[in-house]
C-alpha cells in the first residue's frame, strides 16, 4: 500500500511541476495560454496584446432599458473616454491575457452589471471588455461574436487597483455600478 501511495504522490507532484513549467514557459515565450486564447479568440487577443491605445469608461446600469443580456443596451457611459497611460495599458493587457487571472472552473449565477468598460484600439477598429466588480465577472463584447463571460476573481484586486488609478476620484462603490 505504501508503494501505491508513493507512486500516486509522485505522479501528482510530476503533474503539478509539469503544469507550473508549462505556465512559466508560456509567460517566458509570450505565448498565450490555451484557455485565454479559447475565451477571447485570436482577433480580440491581438487587440489586448498590442493596442495602439486603450480608453476607459465608467458605466452605470440602465434599469428596465434594453435587453439585459446585451451589454451595450444595459449600461450607459457616465465618464470617459479616459486615455489610459501606456504603463497601465500594458498592465491591463498583461492581467487580461494571463491564465492565472481567471477562475475557469466554476460558474456564478449572476447577471453582471459592469461598472467599467475598457476599449482596446488598433488603427480604426476596437474591442471592448466590460468589468463587473460586484460579481468579479468580465465580459468580452467583441462585435464579431456574442459576448462571453469569465470570472476574474484571482485578479480582482489587481484590476481594481489599476482601474482606481485611471479613475482616481471614483469611489469603490461607484465602480460597482
Amino acid at each position: 500500500m505504501k508503494t501505491v501511495s508513493r507512486l500516486v504522490r509522485s505522479v501528482l507532484v510530476g503533474i503539478a511541476l509539469g503544469l507550473l513549467t508549462a505556465c512559466a514557459a508560456d509567460k517566458a515565450t509570450g505565448k498565450t495560454p490555451p484557455r485565454v486564447e479559447a475565451f477571447y479568440g485570436s482577433t480580440t487577443l491581438e487587440f489586448l496584446r498590442s493596442p495602439d491605445r486603450v480608453e476607459a469608461f465608467r458605466l452605470k446600469e440602465n434599469p428596465h432599458h434594453g435587453n439585459p443580456y446585451t451589454i451595450s443596451e444595459s449600461v450607459t457611459e457616465v465618464e470617459g473616454p479616459i486615455g489610459v497611460d501606456p504603463a497601465s495599458a500594458r498592465e491591463l493587457s498583461g492581467i487580461l491575457t494571463d491564465d492565472q487571472s481567471y477562475g475557469w472552473d466554476y460558474y456564478k449565477p449572476c447577471l453582471p452589471e459592469p461598472g467599467v468598460k475598457l476599449r482596446f484600439i488598433r488603427r480604426t477598429a476596437h474591442t471592448d471588455v466590460y468589468l463587473c466588480f460586484r460579481c468579479g465577472t468580465l465580459m468580452d463584447a467583441d462585435t464579431n461574436r456574442p459576448w462571453a463571460m469569465a470570472n476574474f476573481d484571482p485578479a480582482h484586486m489587481k484590476l481594481a487597483a489599476a482601474i482606481k488609478r485611471i479613475f482616481p476620484k471614483t469611489s469603490e462603490s461607484q465602480l460597482l455600478h
